[in-house]
């Protein structure tokens, strides 16, 4: 039996992209919107029946209770049911509270909260005379959790729809129909993904592919993680070091004799892998990183800032560097960096994570964005060049400390296979316990100061110590988070891994190793685990 959706506010935007996911997924959908959206109302329609959906547009006005009536009514005997409903349809204003009229008040709550309150009371009805239950879901917003100044009457109406919803999901439990509210506001496209004991349980993606907002953020979209890449580059040498061929405790100069000069003799593996090696600076110019052998000859002619082992200071991109020629050094087969992480650990475990990406695949990337208010903070600071990225040279050069490219799936997985088997045991572990904890056990003196971010964190051989970020997923969590907001890491006290792969940039506050926003959905993901909910 065919299940059944009405979507309003859905000629374009959120709206748009919500009707064309549930005609995807199977259902046939109803789209709503104003008159004046008629055309691209019906536009929507079209490529809904193009998928072999049925689909009907209907204009109306969701703050008129008559009009809102009448929708629910002609979707339901047009389709047959509604078993779905998305009360997207919202308006937004930018004023000081000063200026705000009692018109452009009531406009707003006209729309943005009685016409939430009006489709949730009249799709309400047509599912409790249909006995079958159903789904409601309306617009919220990051900003009805958090206010901001120049929205007070936008943030006001969104509270409402917060506090609307919980009460209607407590009232019509009932007749088995669900009630809930999505809030978009940070992040233009997305994936996020979790393990728990070994098996995916989590699997999402969303938004726009860009900032045209043309193109859907599919579930093989790829993205550049950044900075998260780096534990892709720790699990590499923890494999070299399990298989025997490199050791964290001897001097990189037994590998890479070159290295050893200018005060780097006594430099240990353990130091580059937890950024105590004293060559913390970026290379300059830029172009130098497409060429690999340019840089190892820089980083062996370089002398270090501080005496390597005394202090440590995150190693942006060096980091990549010194890491990956120590593996190319030990490689039995000689392969370049990206080879060997193909070879030996993303095929085995059947994930997307390139470093080095391969022409055939950029066509999936999805390119970083900044939004206009971290372009004006950001103007003329090294973090606004990230952008960069997006060409497609530096892409496919090999510059593992942050330009690996994958998604959430990827990650999340990859951070599972090195707790325990996976696929209920069907794939071993990539690394075993013994390592592992060598691998995760923090080099970094507590409370030492990092010389370049200028605030106290945790390095274990080349992953980051979470236990003062993280501190509800227990002691012992790692992974690495990536600029912009991007992150996994595994809870092994809880069992699960974590992946969020974002492509618009987000500015992380002082002192802080994740940002905002991907700490929200983490604490969500927290309760849900604490909680004994996950399954």
């Amino acid at each position: 039996m065919s299940r059944n959706a009405l979507v309003t506010g859905a000629a374009r935007g959120i709206g748009r992209a919500i009707a064309l996911r549930l005609a995807r997924d199977g259902l046939n959908v109803a789209v709503n919107d104003i008159k004046a959206s008629s055309s691209g109302l019906n536009k929507v329609q079209q490529e809904i029946e193009k998928m072999g959906r049925k689909s009907v547009a209907i204009t109306a006005d969701v703050s008129v209770d008559k009009a809102v009536e009448t929708m629910m009514q002609s979707a339901a005997k047009e389709l047959g049911s509604l078993d779905v409903i998305v009360a997207n349809a919202g308006i937004v204003q930018v004023k000081p509270i000063v200026d705000i009229t009692t018109e452009d008040w009531d406009k707003m709550f006209a729309v943005n909260m009685r016409g939430v309150f009006l489709c949730y009371k009249e799709a309400a009805k047509v599912m409790i005379a249909q006995g079958t239950g159903g789904k409601i879901i309306g617009a919220c917003s990051t900003l009805g959790h958090r206010p901001a100044p120049m929205l007070s009457h936008y943030c006001a109406s969104k509270w409402g729809v917060r506090g609307l919803t919980q009460a209607a999901a407590m009232e019509w439990a009932k007749h088995k129909i669900t009630v809930n509210a999505y809030c978009p506001g940070r992040d233009l496209g997305a994936s996020m993904a979790v393990y728990y004991e070994g098996m995916p349980v989590v699997d999402l993606w969303g938004g726009w592919f860009d900032e045209s907002k043309n193109k859907l953020y599919e579930n093989d979209t790829l993205q550049i993680p950044f900075s998260a890449t780096k534990g892709l580059v720790a699990t590499a040498v923890a494999l070299c070091v399990q298989r025997g061929l490199l050791d964290y405790s001897l001097p990189v100069r037994k590998y890479w004799p070159e290295y050893g000069r200018y005060g780097k003799e006594n430099t240990t593996v353990a130091d580059i892998l937890s950024h105590r090696a004293g060559l913390p600076k970026d290379i300059s110019p830029f172009e130098l990183a497409l060429n690999w052998t340019a840089i190892i000859h820089i980083l062996e002619e370089n002398k270090p800032e501080w005496i390597p082992g005394t202090a440590h200071g995150y190693h942006g991109l060096t980091y990549g560097w010194l890491a990956g020629e120590l593996v190319r050094r030990v490689d039995p087969n000689k392969r370049t960096f990206g080879q060997f992480i193909q070879d030996e650990i993303t095929n085995p475990l059947k994930i997307e994570f390139y470093i080095g990406l391969p022409k055939e695949k950029s066509n999936r990337v999805s390119p970083l964005y900044f939004d206009s208010n971290v372009r004006t903070i950001l103007s003329g600071t090294t973090i606004s060049e990230l952008t960069i990225f997006n060409d497609y040279r530096y892409q496919q050069a090999e510059i593992p400390g942050v330009n690996g490219i994958t998604n959430a799936r990827s990650v999340a997985r990859l951070y599972a296979s090195l707790m325990s088997d996976l696929d209920n045991q069907k794939q071993k572990r990539l690394l075993n316990e013994d390592i592992m904890k060598k691998a995760t056990t923090s080099n970094t003196p507590e409370n030492e100061v990092d010389l370049i971010r200028g605030y106290s964190n945790a390095f274990s051989m080349g992953f980051q110590v979470f236990d003062n970020d993280l501190k509800t997923f227990g002691s012992g969590t790692f992974g690495h988070e990536g600029a912009g907001g991007s992150i996994g890491f595994a809870a092994p006290e809880k069992k699960l891994a974590f992946a969020y792969i974002v492509n618009q940039y987000g500015v992380k506050k002082n002192r802080q190793e994740i940002s905002p926003r991907t700490q929200t959905i983490i604490k969500h993901i927290a309760t849900i685990i604490n909680n004994n909910r996950i399954r």
